[in-house]
């Protein structure tokens, strides 16, 4: 580790001490609008609990009301869920968008998601790197994670493992990793009314008794997660929708020119981390 890394670790550490104190919501997303000469940019900066897609479509709704106002807070009602959204207007044309989603039973405290807010907005501003701004998320942000989920497995369609994580307790599961991804690619190709033939599918459930398989197909990547039955919820299932879609979100490169070459893969076990409790 170079002086630098260490220096930062430290400084990190000393700031994780003195907030010790979580936001505790189901999603998060920080963005900024680039307001350009023809049109307008959203770059998406850090997300956690709700997927890229998610983050770029809240703020579209909102768009037209952030563009005019500049620097506002806007609450509103998606479904089952209450969205927050905090926006600051900066130089060089940009805003700064901080989105807050949780429960709609919930009620969230105003004046901590503001500070938040207000601290990612220097943040940016100081032109912090975005391992201090993920370090500043990760340390005031909680989301829940999900029990139970026995073993994780991403092939291609062709049958090559990218990435796998095995329940520590099921460690025999590793031994058989070549046939149980065998197992599933035979679904993927034989079997369509399981996993489906459109390129965005919905889970697909497949019961082993107490255990039961989901299954998902997305851009020739094969995603599978064995999960204990009683620790099937929805917040699992949603999860397993996120991890899909953050997979192929940072590895789409990779996998236009995979080499097979399984490290490439290695750093997602960061992400399945932080919502599975494998």
């Amino acid at each position: 580790m170079h002086y630098n890394e260490i220096n930062f670790a430290i400084k990190m550490t000393l700031i994780t001490k003195n907030n010790q104190s979580f936001i505790e919501i189901i999603g998060f997303g920080l963005a900024r609008i680039k307001m350009l000469d023809l049109n307008n940019e959203i770059e998406i900066i850090y997300y956690k609990g709700i997927d890229v897609q998610k983050v770029k479509s809240l703020i579209a709704i909102k768009q037209s009301e952030i563009l005019k106002k500049k620097n506002g807070i806007l609450i509103d009602l998606f479904s089952n869920f209450t969205v927050y959204i905090h926006y600051f207007s900066k130089s060089h044309g940009e805003i700064i968008v901080i989105i807050y989603f949780d429960k709609k039973t919930t009620i969230l405290n105003f004046s901590e998601l503001y500070n938040l807010s207000k601290r990612l907005t220097s943040y940016i501003s100081e032109n912090k790197n975005n391992l201090e701004i993920q370090h500043l998320c990760n340390n005031k942000i909680k989301i829940p994670k999900s029990n139970g989920v026995l073993a994780i497995y991403i092939i291609n369609s062709s049958g090559h493992l990218f990435f796998s994580k095995i329940n520590k307790k099921k460690t025999n599961l590793k031994e058989y990793e070549i046939q149980i991804s065998g197992f599933i690619t035979a679904l993927s190709i034989f079997s369509k009314e399981i996993i489906g033939k459109e390129p965005q599918t919905k889970l697909k459930q497949i019961n082993f008794g107490d255990k039961h398989f989901f299954v998902n197909l997305i851009d020739n990547v094969i995603f599978a997660f064995l999960v204990q039955k009683e620790n099937i919820t929805d917040l699992t299932k949603r999860y397993m929708r996120l991890i899909s879609n953050e997979f192929l979100e940072n590895y789409k490169e990779i996998i236009a020119h995979y080499s097979y070459d399984l490290s490439l893969f290695s750093n997602f076990e960061k992400t399945v981390d932080q919502y599975f409790i494998v």
